[in-house]
């Protein structure tokens, strides 16, 4: 029951379905940049780790003449990362260092880089550059 002079309060249920929607477009907008944001995070991560093997290896050739294992020169993937990195193949004359992640973009798919003895970067597989 209504009383002389007073105001009704609060919202209608199409005001409210209303801002609803509004939040879920800015939710679909949103969501798929964070997952970009993270994914490119995550690649980063990578290649500093694909950096540091190709130290410790090029520091190893400079002493040796010859490329080594992880072992040989004292790189260890750090537990816990996204990617497994390693040497995949070495010679005296060259070394190839691979990095891969079973999955980091929402789609799915192995993401996987190399470097080289000349250090030079490379996307291998998928392209998922930006997910």
């Amino acid at each position: 029951m209504k009383f002389k002079g007073m105001k009704e309060a609060g919202f209608s249920l199409v005001e409210l379905m209303v801002v609803v929607g509004i939040i879920g477009i800015l939710a679909a907008i949103a969501v798929p940049k964070l997952q970009q944001f993270t994914a490119k995070a995550k690649q980063s991560e990578m290649r500093t780790e694909l950096k540091s093997l190709d130290t410790m290896q090029q520091a190893y050739y400079a002493e040796q003449s010859t490329y080594g294992t992880d072992a040989l020169v004292g790189f260890a993937n750090p537990g816990g990362g996204i990617y497994a990195t390693s040497t995949t193949a070495n010679s005296n004359a060259a070394y190839t260092g691979t990095s891969t992640a079973a999955k980091i973009c929402p789609q799915g798919g192995a993401d996987t880089w190399t470097i080289n003895q000349l250090s030079v970067i490379t996307n291998t597989a998928n392209g998922l550059t930006g997910c």
